[in-house]
């Protein structure tokens, strides 16, 4: 309960120092395809702060994050998901649900994010940006599909390491 209540406070003091501006969200971004796991891997802050709350997620964007000049994505859409590549990129989730597109679709947006997962779009493309380096192949030397893709560095994590910054995770900040 301690740990709830300081939570509670420290999202609340979090979102109370960023007044609402009169800016309106952008018009691509919704409540609905708002993708809250990216915004979170995105924004190391907000994540401390948040987790994967969607909601105070969102609330935080359009009350704060569009002032900030922060980034927000739009989730991948279900025509838009390549969800044969999904199942065959993951034995385990194949063996669970076959090619069952809706099934496949929901795993991706309610855990395979935070798990993650790689995933495309119909089009090629990763899903969430970037691209899939060396280290992130489709197969391994056997030819078997990688079941534990290494974590996707968002760009302002890169920026950072870029730049000679580490994460440290004992202290739950970058440091140089």
């Amino acid at each position: 309960m301690k740990g709830v209540a300081v939570a509670g406070l420290a999202g609340f003091l979090f979102t109370a120092a960023c007044l609402p501006m009169n800016v309106s969200a952008s018009e691509t971004i919704t409540r609905e395809n708002f993708d809250y796991v990216r915004y979170a891997d995105d924004y190391l802050d907000l994540k401390a702060a948040f987790g994967y709350d969607a909601e105070a997620l969102y609330n935080h964007y359009v009350t704060c994050g569009i002032s900030e000049q922060r980034i927000a994505y739009s989730s991948v859409s279900a025509a838009e998901f390549d969800y044969v590549r999904y199942a065959d990129d993951y034995l385990d989730l194949k063996a669970a649900f076959g090619y069952d597109a809706e099934a496949l679709y929901s795993h991706y947006l309610n855990n395979g994010r935070t798990e993650g997962r790689i995933a495309y779009y119909t089009d090629g493309s990763v899903i969430g940006g970037g691209s899939v380096t060396e280290n992130q192949t489709e197969t391994e030397s056997a030819g078997e599909p990688e079941q534990t893709p290494k974590k996707k560095v968002s760009p302002q994590e890169q920026a950072l390491i870029d730049a000679g910054w580490e994460w440290n995770s004992n202290w739950g900040m970058w440091v140089r």
